[in-house]
């Protein structure tokens, strides 16, 4: 292997299940984006993986160029929003969103350079920006070119590349974004531990079903279905976007911004499920007409998340398992008509009738369920993975935690880490120092 070779560090698969990308967008994209690099002289696994995570971040999780707001729907209203910015029709495009027409002058002369011809008139030509092979160049140029301006430190500047062999992903992402992006930086650290070492196997492996991830909260009040979607993925440790998959969704006409998932039945949503993860080993089916025992029967096995929506509910929401008495949710709006968290039989019987969604992975399960929620704690979904002097500082405010799991200071620092963070629902910021072993409170203004 040379390395050239666009899967000498990881393979196709794995690159896609870290960065949580289609696989054939990875395919056709990841091996024009490595040549770029082995061009510029940074093809390194430190810098790669930098590299894959803004591909991921800056295209929505599609692992493709693309412009400036196309998930607000092309062309319209896309376009019309496009002309709005002051920079038209110069707006982002891309892997790594170029942006301003200095930047295309620039990139234009840099290209023609890397390549040993004359300048690409992207000046002129704005939309060769998202030509695949000039969107490999110009995130490749990027990354080798960009510093941070000169400190005594750094008198040349803190560069990308050398953020990239740092592991310094907070600085990654302000060196691409242009700001801070502590949700970013989050995310390429778990795609540098998903991918594991250079060369070896995911460190993921087969995905496991974890019953207990906290429910995630709807932002529109048609996004139930896409939001109960996005948990199943994320109860199986995927982490696909909110906005590639509300904007995937409406795409392919599974779901509306005015009438919200438009089959009740749910069939057009375990075709999309199968659609994107197929290819990862997932399955998913419907049931059309479901009562509580068939839903009851399948959650407690606790083998796979499961999707529910209720006709006279209006609304969808994860199952994450059976206690006995009650049908255990993962609501993205608790509180609507009277349901919190749980799903009595008396409430069933009100709002149905039901349908149901399962999504399987055929491979990872098991026989052995695991174990059950402690129903008693209101915490447990996020003990293990929020740190228990913050719980008690929650516990003390009668708040649960308003992140999945908590973030860990400095963003992409060699462990031990210096300060654990965690927002609670209440929007009061918790952190935790562990030099002194002390935590504190910083209530929203």
């Amino acid at each position: 292997m040379t390395a050239a070779d666009p899967y000498v560090y990881w393979s196709a698969d794995q690159i896609a299940r870290a960065s949580d990308c289609p696989l054939t967008a990875v395919q056709t994209h990841w091996p024009m984006v490595a040549h770029e690099l082995d061009l510029c002289g940074i093809y390194t696994p430190s810098v790669c993986i930098g590299v894959i995570g803004t591909t991921a971040i800056e295209g929505a999780s599609t692992f493709t160029p693309v412009r400036e707001a196309y998930y607000l729907g092309e062309p319209e209203p896309a376009e019309s929003h496009r002309k709005t910015l002051p920079y038209y029709p110069f707006y982002g495009r891309g892997h790594v969103q170029l942006t301003h027409r200095g930047n295309y002058e620039k990139y234009g002369a840099r290209i023609g350079a890397l390549w040993g011809q004359s300048d690409l008139p992207l000046v002129e030509q704005p939309d060769m920006a998202l030509d695949p092979g000039v969107a490999a160049a110009v995130i490749a140029l990027w990354f080798r070119d960009t510093r941070a301006l000169p400190t005594s430190s750094y008198p040349e500047g803190y560069s990308l590349v050398q953020a990239c062999e740092e592991r310094d992903w907070e600085w990654v992402r302000r060196l691409v974004y242009g700001g801070s992006d502590a949700a970013g930086a989050q995310r390429i650290a778990q795609i540098e531990t998903d991918l594991g070492p250079a060369g070896g196997a995911v460190v993921s492996g087969l995905p496991v079903f974890d019953a207990a991830c906290p429910a995630i909260a709807q932002n529109d009040q048609w996004s139930c279905a896409p939001t109960s979607a996005r948990w199943c993925l994320t109860a199986y440790g995927r982490q696909p976007s909110e906005q590639w998959v509300e904007t995937s969704m409406i795409t392919e006409n599974v779901v509306s911004t005015g009438l919200g998932l438009l089959n009740a039945s749910g069939s057009d949503l375990a075709r999309w499920f199968n659609r994107h993860y197929g290819e990862f080993g997932f399955e998913a089916s419907n049931d059309a007409s479901v009562s509580f025992d068939d839903v009851a029967q399948e959650a407690q096995a606790g083998l796979h998340p499961l999707m529910l929506g209720g006709r006279g509910w209006y609304h969808w929401t994860g199952v994450r398992g059976f206690d006995g008495t009650h049908i255990m949710l993962a609501n993205p709006s608790p509180g609507y008509m009277g349901v919190a968290q749980t799903l009595s039989r008396e409430q069933f019987s009100f709002l149905g009738g039901f349908s149901m969604v399962r999504l399987t992975h055929p491979e990872a399960e098991s026989e052995t369920p695991p174990p059950p929620i402690d129903t008693d704690d209101p915490y447990a979904p996020w003990r293990g993975h929020i740190g228990s002097g913050l719980i008690e500082l929650m516990a003390q405010d009668s708040t649960l935690p308003a992140q999945r799991r908590s973030t860990w200071l400095p963003l992409g620092a060699p462990a031990p880490a210096d300060v654990e963070e965690a927002y609670g629902q209440n929007g009061t910021r918790y952190y935790w120092l562990l030099t002194v072993g002390r935590g504190h409170r910083q209530k929203p203004d």
